[in-house]
């Protein structure tokens, strides 16, 4: 007659070993700070994000509604009603988002490049063609800092490091240039101290004798005694 081994008593430890982990709950504080975060990711304007096929060309719904929504959104995207315009700036965008010794286009880099167009608002094809040159000069930055990161030769090191730097100042500077596009360089006034005796005038205004005529430019503006 055959026997068979008793069990073995499976004890409390074993059990919690084999038990799957329980999900730490939030605390009212990270609770509060998620529905914050909520709030304010949903009021932000989404950009549009697209598809690439297996050539890298942008592609286009089947559907004729999605097809016209998409073309809307995009050109709004780009400041431009020119589908022509529009399409060579995704090409652009898409000529910086290959990859070294990738297959293809990077779909989530020309994404990532889109939207950053999108948060510039470019109003029309002067401020949009801007708006892809700092995207690109974003990418190539980020890819450059990549590379000084990963290289252990002292001189890959120097060679990443300074294109990174020029590029970050280049698109300091097209940032800089897009504010002076848009109206909104900052101005400044110096206002220098001006000792009136007593009986005198102080001219507020360019002053510039005029030979002959016994009349300075500014005569006509305000005075303060």
């Amino acid at each position: 007659m055959k026997v068979d081994p008793p069990k073995r008593k499976r004890t409390k430890s074993s059990r919690s070993e084999n038990a799957a982990p329980v999900p730490a709950k939030l605390s009212q504080k990270e609770h509060d700070a998620a529905a914050e975060a909520a709030q304010r990711t949903l009021a932000r304007r989404e950009p549009i994000a697209v598809k690439l096929d297996q050539d890298g060309q942008l592609a286009k719904p089947e559907d004729m509604e999605a097809r016209t929504a998409q073309f809307l959104r995009l050109s709004d995207t780009f400041g431009t009603a020119s589908g022509s315009f529009m399409a060579t700036a995704i090409g652009a965008l898409r000529h910086s988002a290959y990859g070294r010794g990738a297959e293809g286009t990077n779909q989530v880099v020309v994404n990532a490049s889109i939207a950053l167009v999108d948060a510039i608002r470019p109003e029309n094809e002067l401020e949009a063609a801007l708006a892809v040159q700092m995207a690109n000069c974003h990418q190539l930055a980020n890819e450059m800092l990549g590379r000084a990161a990963t290289t252990d030769r002292t001189d890959h090191l120097q060679l990443y490091g300074n294109m990174a730097v020029k590029l970050q100042r280049t698109f300091t500077a097209q940032l800089e240039a897009l504010s002076r596009m848009r109206g909104n360089a900052n101005q400044s006034v110096r206002v220098e101290h001006v000792h009136v005796h007593e009986g005198g005038q102080a001219i507020v205004g360019n002053v510039k004798a005029n030979r002959g005529e016994g009349k300075r430019e500014g005569e006509d503006q305000s005075h303060a005694a």
